[in-house]
């Protein structure tokens, strides 16, 4: 008999057999993935530890510094803060900068 005489017959042999494959190309493709997925990720992880354990073992064999006396004015205050006797920072009011003028806000009518 020949398979164009009944042509519907020969679609659901074809399409039984696509859909076979299609589900078990997609199970192969998603095995392929994870593994690679996988096997990336710990690569990077080793890498990161590596790294990691390279640099406390430089840090650690860094000599400690010692921290500067407050009372001998060793201790530099940030931008903007004042340190007093007590090693607690407070907040400095702002300064105008010469030959600006303040801004709106802070005029006075």
């Amino acid at each position: 008999m020949n398979s164009s005489a009944n042509p519907g017959a020969t679609a659901t042999t074809m399409h039984a057999a696509h859909t076979a494959i299609a589900k078990r190309l997609r199970s192969t493709a998603l095995m392929l993935v994870t593994t690679a997925v996988t096997v990336s990720t710990l690569r990077s992880t080793i890498i990161g530890s590596e790294n990691a354990a390279a640099e406390n073992t430089i840090s650690a064999k860094i000599e400690p510094m010692a921290l500067p006396d407050a009372e001998e004015g060793g201790i530099v205050a940030p931008a903007g803060l004042l340190a007093d006797r007590k090693n607690t920072w407070t907040a400095e009011p702002a300064r105008a900068t010469p030959g600006t003028r303040p801004s709106a806000s802070a005029r006075t009518p």
